[in-house]
């Protein structure tokens, strides 16, 4: 009885667009391509993954944030509006309040 095994002496081989290429027949700059098609996949991976932590870190944050102002105390939160001239929020005036 004989097991089939694998060639593991199988040159290296590229397929592209259907046809396989032998990567020791490649020129030393195809080669170079070949490193940086390679690289650039690792990075898009990596990119993505990085993206997907980001998202779930955002909605993390969104979540808190929106629980935090449903959790508050009636009459504890702060009258909040947003200035034309700067953008920020900043605390409302207080009615009746003295201007210092």
């Amino acid at each position: 009885m004989t097991k089939n095994k694998k060639d593991t002496t199988a040159e290296p081989t590229l397929n592209l667009n259907g046809v396989d290429y032998k990567i020791n027949d490649m020129s030393d700059d195809q080669k170079v391509l070949l490193a940086h098609i390679n690289d650039l996949n690792r990075k898009v991976d990596a990119a993505k993954f990085n993206l997907q932590q980001m998202e779930v870190g955002r909605n993390a944050f969104v979540g808190a944030l929106s629980g935090a102002l449903t959790m508050e105390e009636p009459g504890e939160e702060e009258d909040i509006r947003v200035t034309a001239s700067t953008k920020r929020a900043t605390p409302s005036p207080v009615p009746g309040g003295v201007a210092n």
